[in-house]
């Protein structure tokens, strides 16, 4: 099965933003509702041009996790993105999602790790 699931990865890259993040949020949410994880675990916002410190999702859960999900305790963070243009292999990239102007982690970043 390809990283992204069942989902073949030329109907996620025709997503526009909205869509891709309404669209994460509900396989994150199943998955959550699978793994017995709380609503209340998971954070991830529509507010798409707000400053969201390298984070578009995230989920904080201390509990041990089935194995058959994809999803890990503790505190993982989530990058979305859509389209063809993002190439997450260049350095520049990661860079600009991950790292302030100043070459620091972004606050959620930092806070995830």
């Amino acid at each position: 099965m390809p990283i992204t699931g069942p989902i073949p990865p030329s109907l996620l890259g025709g997503l526009s933003a909205s869509e891709s993040v309404e669209t994460f949020r509900e396989l994150l949410y199943c998955e959550a509702r699978h793994a017995r994880i709380r609503p209340d675990a998971i954070t991830i916002t529509t507010r798409l041009n707000d400053p969201d410190g390298g984070i578009d999702a995230q989920l904080d859960w201390p509990r041990e996790l089935p194995t058959d999900t994809f999803l890990r305790s503790g505190r993982i963070g989530f990058q979305i993105k859509t389209g063809t243009s993002f190439k997450p292999w260049q350095k520049k990239e990661i860079s600009k999602e991950l790292l302030t102007p100043a070459g620091d982690l972004e606050p959620e970043v930092r806070r995830t790790l």
